[in-house]
């Protein structure tokens, strides 16, 4: 939205003269009064990975130790 913001005061039309794609599948895409792309970004499944990769590798560690 800060983007949008700035884009404003220098005159620049989004989309007629550029576009913008976010990242994070915010609600703000949705709210403004330019409709924006978003991409979804699978934060819980991101971090389940994460943590089971942490896991898997103090389960390893352990077993190596035995």
């Amino acid at each position: 939205m800060k983007l949008l913001d700035i884009l404003r005061t220098d005159n620049i039309q989004v989309p007629q003269d550029i576009s913008i794609v976010g990242y994070d599948d915010s609600f703000l895409a949705d709210v403004s009064e330019v409709k924006l792309t978003s991409i979804e970004h699978p934060k819980s499944e991101k971090g389940d990975a994460a943590a089971n990769t942490v896991l898997d590798l103090i389960k390893s560690t352990r077993d190596k130790v035995k």
